[in-house]
Formats: C-alpha cells, sequence, structure tokens
C-alpha cells in the first residue's frame, strides 16, 4: 500500500534512469555480477514504445541470493553510492517481502525494491529464480551510457498472470475487466485503458487503505502489460509453457485460469 503514495512515473523520468544507472553500478561488482533483473512494471515498460507505458511508482528487482538486512545493505551499497555520488538522498527500508531503497530528494522520490526471501524459502525457489536470471535481457538506460538487466516477456507475464487468476478466485466481481483486455489494445483502446488505470490509481491514493480499490489497480495493470506485451513483443510458447510448470496455479485447471487466459489469444 505504501508505494501507492509515490508519484508513478515512466522511463523518461530523469530519476528512473539515474535510478537504473545505479542499479548496473551492482553488475560491476565480482560479488555480486548476474544476480539482480528487473522486473514488473519497469521491465514491461523496457519492451514498449513511450505512448503504451503505464506508470509505476517503484523499480521492482528479482535478486538470486538470500538476504538479511545486514546483507541487504552491503549487496545494494554500491547503488547507494552511485546515487549519493549523484547528490541524491538515499533511504533503506524493512518492507514485507522485500528490501528497499527510498531515492530522491525532499518530496520527491522513488523507490528501488530488492526482493526479500530467506534461505529456506530461497532454495525452495532457486531454480525458477536461476532460469529467469538465465533468460533476462540487456537494456540500455535510455540516452546514457549504462545498460541493465531486465526479465524476459515470459517471465514478466507469468507472475502477472498467477496474480491475476487468484485475484479473481478472490473477488469474482472483477471478471467484467477481463473482456476490456480481450480485444486489441494497441489499435486506439490502450489511451482509453491507461486512462482508466491513472484514475483509479489517484482514487487509490486517496483512499489508502481499501484494500478492495489496490487490487482492482493491480489487476487491471497486470491484464494491460500481459496483454500489451502479447501484442507488442509477443511471447515465445514453448518458452512460456515449460516456465509456466514453475506455477501451482498455472498447473490446475480452473474456471478463472480459462477467463484470464482469454486475453492470450495465440497462447
Amino acid at each position: 500500500m505504501k508505494k501507492l503514495s509515490f508519484l508513478s512515473r515512466t522511463l523518461e523520468s530523469d530519476l528512473v534512469k539515474d535510478g537504473l544507472c545505479a542499479i548496473s553500478a551492482i553488475d560491476n561488482c565480482p560479488q555480486s555480477k548476474g544476480l539482480i533483473s528487473v522486473a514488473g512494471g519497469m521491465a514491461v515498460q523496457s519492451y514498449l514504445p513511450e505512448e503504451y507505458r503505464r506508470a509505476t511508482g517503484d523499480i521492482d528487482l528479482l535478486v538470486s541470493r538470500p538476504l538479511n538486512y545486514e546483507e541487504f545493505k552491503q549487496f545494494s551499497n554500491p547503488v547507494s553510492e552511485y546515487l549519493q555520488d549523484n547528490k541524491y538522498q538515499v533511504d533503506t527500508l524493512k518492507m514485507e517481502g522485500a528490501y528497499g531503497l527510498l531515492i530522491g530528494n525532499n518530496n520527491d522520490r522513488l523507490l528501488i525494491e530488492f526482493s526479500r526471501r530467506n534461505k529456506q524459502n530461497f532454495e525452495k525457489n532457486r531454480k525458477l529464480i536461476e532460469r529467469e536470471l538465465l533468460n533476462s535481457r540487456r537494456k540500455k538506460v535510455e540516452g546514457r551510457e549504462k545498460d541493465y538487466s531486465t526479465l524476459s516477456p515470459e517471465d514478466i507475464a507469468l507472475p502477472k498472470l498467477v496474480r491475476s487468476i487468484n485475484a479473481l478466485k478472490r473477488r469474482p466481481g472483477l471478471g467484467g475487466i477481463v473482456l476490456q483486455y480481450q480485444s486489441p489494445v494497441i489499435c486506439g483502446a490502450s489511451e482509453v485503458l491507461l486512462e482508466r488505470i491513472n484514475s483509479l490509481r489517484e482514487e487509490t491514493f486517496f483512499n489508502i487503505g481499501n484494500l478492495e480499490l489496490a487490487e482492482k489497480l493491480r489487476f487491471m495493470s497486470d491484464l494491460y502489460d500481459i496483454r500489451v506485451l502479447s501484442e507488442l513483443v509477443g511471447y515465445n510458447k514453448n518458452y512460456m509453457f515449460e516456465a509456466s510448470k514453475d506455477w501451482d496455479t498455472l498447473r490446475e485447471e480452473s474456471p478463472e485460469k480459462d477467463k484470464i487466459l482469454r486475453i492470450l489469444p495465440d497462447i
């Protein structure tokens, strides 16, 4: 919920660009090279033209190692140092399921989230995490010399599919929203859908604590990301099928799964 209080941004933002340049500093450290990749909404944006990008309030990072808080501070130190050298304030945060660096100055802040797992949870998910990092792509920070790693379109979409299916199981009333994403979004519909998402984000901002609104916002955002990646980038069907086996929700049959998958007619 706290993330909703941050200004939503796209990759054109200088603060986002500086954040991504800072993240690339981890790849210059021998002990951490290849251990992170951008996930979530910023990863989606990295594959899309500017007009189709859905603004988001943070940079999500997949981390391929278990971290306690002290280890996180050491691991993320190259990011903090880069940003501090560039005159940014940097604060560390403990959150549920993640550690964070809150970067920026005054009220203009951006959250960088590092996935947080203890050793037991990491070992349980090691195969999935290592596969995702192995199949990640390199992207240039727009207008800068730095580059960074981002997850493949398939590995961005799969957890969003799982989250959408589970959200629909909890809140069947969301089912009507799915119909909006069963038709192409890149032929004029994207502007309308992005406007609806932005409007709902503003409503959610003024109703922090309303879990129903927050879940609806996440549901609409995930469906948009899944569909727009499908249309503008496309998914590798063989990899998508094999990778889906790592997700219990996608291995099981359910009417909610069938309904969500209708937004992907080619899969």
